[in-house]
């Protein structure tokens, strides 16, 4: 296994050379950010930890895994280290969620923080918070704590460029990131946001990456169980289908963070985030134009995305009728759909087009082969209709919705059902007997066969039914 992981982080190291050449990237591939050239210390994982609003997310979380401290700091505190280390202060996204500085860091701890509550809640029902956890469920709860830190890590390789520079600017290397963390390089770095790459790409660097950062003892725990190793993976790779109960947690819990820094989208709670970081931002309210749609982006896709919830709440619309689609990947919002929604908020109106008010994606979007966003699909009557494919749909939809069958009929599902449906639809299925592997709340896999499949077009965006 060791030496399949090599060859292939040799190919994606040399893609990464191949793709991010020693000079500054040119202007087309640069995003225009108010943080663009930022010059950041590089700093110790001790540093980068100790800001109390990190501090007050994972001092509980031993006691809420069931590790002892021994085992805390064997499996799960060197995976923290490696994992700030190595993305330091890095923004999450451009203007979106977490675009603060250390945002990366933030999304990822706040994101494991949620995931470890639902795991938990999964295998104790009862909510108890003094109940141990069984050996079984502990190497599962070790799973996804590890996935969820290191979830879309990839985005390293596919999203930035870094250059590691002295304290006055003088640019000495570029990062490569396959090389180790930026430690011991030199005293500051400053970063690009670069053109977005497919999706694809940047899940098989997070797979390498997290190789790369896992703790040898917790590798090892890992693979000690092949379907834990399974299933690991596919949290890694964003496949809920194949993580079943797993990819569901994390996959809420994803929305559920990113949601919360929604609601942090105006420009005094952005200062308030960076004020953490005191000397890293000077005279931000200058670098920032608080009525330009950039730096108001969080807020548009807080209220969009709260306005079809309480539209599919509400029964006004329905998934696979004309403006919602179950796709592979996620969830297809048509065109047709954002003028609705407009409508409904005049203030966006001055957006020209979906794919403009949605930006680069900020990882929300799926991006096809050549890094674009638009998607076109043909409907059961053959109907084109065009939008953009959101691939964490938990970010829109309520606990329970309504959706379209292929035979007319109208069902009742719940998100969780939904996010299954729509990895399914990543693979051409038959209707022969379909296995559906699950992990029950004791921490014991279960499999269950099914002599029926959804019916699915062969395009890779072809609508559910």
């Amino acid at each position: 296994m060791a030496a399949i992981f090599q060859g292939m982080q040799n190919i994606l190291t040399k893609q990464f050379y191949a793709t991010n050449k020693s000079s500054p990237p040119p202007e087309s591939e640069q995003k225009k950010s108010p943080f663009q050239h930022q010059r950041l210390p590089i700093e110790p994982a001790k540093t980068l930890l100790e800001i109390p609003s990190r501090q007050t997310l994972i001092k509980n979380w031993p006691t809420r895994m069931s590790f002892s401290e021994e085992n805390y700091a064997n499996h799960c505190q060197p995976l923290l280290d490696n994992f700030v280390e190595f993305t330091q202060q890095l923004p999450e996204t451009l203007t979106s969620y977490y675009a603060h500085t250390g945002g990366l860091i933030d999304h990822a701890l706040e994101r494991t923080d949620t995931a470890l509550t639902l795991v938990r809640g999964y295998f104790l029902p009862d909510g108890s918070e003094s109940s141990p956890l069984t050996e079984p469920q502990t190497l599962w709860i070790y799973a996804v704590f590890s996935a969820s830190i290191l979830r879309g890590i990839g985005k390293i390789i596919t999203e930035f460029r870094i250059d590691i520079c002295n304290q006055h600017g003088q640019v000495s290397q570029q990062w490569q990131p396959y090389n180790g963390s930026m430690l011991s390089l030199d005293s500051h770095y400053q970063y690009h946001f670069l053109k977005p790459q497919p999706d694809a790409f940047k899940r098989r660097n997070t797979l390498l990456l997290a190789r790369q950062l896992m703790p040898a003892e917790g590798f090892r725990w890992i693979t000690s169980n092949s379907e834990v190793l399974r299933i690991w993976q596919a949290l890694l790779d964003e496949d809920d289908r194949s993580a079943g109960s797993f990819g569901h947690v994390i996959s809420q819990a994803d929305a559920d963070a990113i949601a919360r820094s929604w609601q942090q989208t105006a420009v005094t709670d952005l200062v308030d985030i960076d004020s953490d970081f005191a000397g890293f931002l000077d005279n931000v309210e200058d670098r920032i134009d608080p009525h330009s749609h950039e730096d108001n982006e969080g807020k548009f896709l807080a209220d969009i995305s709260d306005w079809i919830r309480r539209q599919l709440e509400s029964g006004e619309l329905l998934i696979n009728r004309q403006h919602l689609f179950a796709v592979a990947g996620g969830l297809l919002i048509t065109s047709d759909l954002f003028r609705l929604f407009v409508q409904n908020y005049p203030e966006y109106q001055a957006l020209q087009s979906m794919q403009t008010a949605f930006g680069s994606g900020q990882g929300l979007i799926s991006a096809g082969l050549q890094g674009d966003l638009a998607t076109f699909i043909h409907t059961q009557d053959g109907t084109k209709v065009s939008g953009v494919v959101l691939n964490n749909p938990h970010l829109v939809l309520p606990q329970t919705f309504k959706q379209a069958q292929a035979n007319g009929q109208v069902q009742t599902i719940t998100a969780q059902e939904f996010s299954q449906q729509s990895s399914e639809l990543v693979a051409v299925t038959s209707a022969a007997a379909t296995v559906h592997q699950k992990i029950s709340p004791t921490g014991q896999l279960e499999t269950q066969t099914s002599s029926s499949a959804p019916t699915v077009g062969r395009s890779r965006f072809a609508p559910f039914g």
